[in-house]
């Protein structure tokens, strides 16, 4: 399934928690939560109530007929306790986080009164586990165009994937949500942020909370751009200008009359699309007419008007492939063409 969201069977329920409507999480799975809940209430519904522990792994040579094994001193098993599965195969220095590290991180920004957890869950039968925490700290545009702030934090039972204490802005309830806001930072930010399994390196809460200083700079950064952005005017000759840009809509010179001819209908059934979809994208009467406008029209075609009559849409481009790359560029083209 391409949320990736963990069912106990035993339970009957999906390891998905989250506060607010059931309408607002795109799956529809899991248990609605309440901010009130206690630190062991959200691991039971979000299923990070297990541990984990490495055991030893045993080969039989394939030479050898009488079922001895032997002991392999290179690598080592990664189990979870309360079933007993096998998470992943590990270096015997590799360092297992324990998912209630996550929530002895939260628990003093939560006790301080800057944030709360909005959403928790187990992805991959157990192998990675997130929870996200909504911040007291956001930013709101003219006409009511608010943006939410959150922490994002991932515990990893898997080997090569590491675990994160991570400033975003997206709403994580599923595998897809949880790579879109991977690949919205910088490399930067993701080293800041990441926690390698190995002595030196592995998840501290202590280290942690350091990062919250380099959150609220974050935040601040980007609403610095929004507002930026959505006090400045865009003629309707600017847009095109914009979105002929981003998209490289140049025309062909060298081809046959035909071939020229398709490429600029190519081109002119882009423009309507993209001038259609910064017209009619939810909240667009917000800021109409801005280059927070126009901005926002082009990563709402991306992420549903271009894919509008497919069956299933291709995520991995939206996050991580051409797509995301095209709203990294829509970004930047129109800081400068604002300027």
């Amino acid at each position: 399934m391409a949320h990736e969201i963990e069912y106990r069977a035993d339970r009957k329920a999906w390891s998905f928690a989250f506060v607010g409507e059931r309408s607002a999480i795109w799956h529809r799975h899991g248990q609605q939560a309440q901010e009130s809940w206690s630190p062991d209430e959200w691991q039971k519904a979000a299923g990070h109530d297990f541990t984990v522990s490495k055991v030893p792994l045993f080969a039989i040579p394939k030479e050898n007929t009488t079922g001895n094994t032997r002991e392999i001193d290179t690598h080592m098993a990664l189990i979870r306790e309360d079933t007993g599965n096998v998470l992943s195969i590990v270096s015997t220095e590799w360092k297992p986080a324990q998912n209630g590290m996550a929530y002895d991180f939260a628990d003093p920004l939560i006790k301080a009164g800057f944030a709360s957890i909005n959403t928790g869950g187990t992805l991959f039968d157990g192998r990675r586990c997130f929870l996200l925490l909504k911040t007291k700290e956001g930013f709101q545009l003219p006409g009511g165009d608010a943006t939410e702030g959150y922490i994002l934090l991932q515990i990893s039972h898997d080997y090569g994937i590491a675990d994160f204490v991570l400033p975003t802005s997206v709403r994580v309830v599923c595998n897809n949500t949880l790579q879109f806001a991977l690949s919205k930072k910088n490399k930067s930010q993701m080293d800041a942020g990441k926690f390698v399994h190995t002595g030196k390196t592995s998840f501290s809460v202590d280290k942690a909370q350091v990062l919250i200083e380099a959150y609220r700079m974050g935040l601040g950064e980007y609403a610095d751009k929004a507002r930026f952005l959505a006090g400045k005017r865009a003629s309707p000759e600017q847009v095109r200008a914009y979105v002929n840009k981003v998209f490289k809509l140049e025309e062909l010179r060298d081809g046959t009359a035909s071939e020229i001819a398709k490429r600029r209908d190519h081109n002119q059934r882009v423009v309507k699309d993209l001038l259609t979809s910064i017209e009619r994208q939810p909240g667009a009467q917000m800021s109409a007419g801005s280059w927070w406008s126009a901005f926002h029209g082009v990563t709402y075609w991306e992420d549903h008007g271009r894919y509008e009559k497919r069956e299933t849409e291709p995520l991995a481009s939206k996050f991580q492939g051409a797509s995301a790359d095209r709203k990294q560029q829509a970004l930047k083209v129109a800081l400068e063409m604002a300027a």
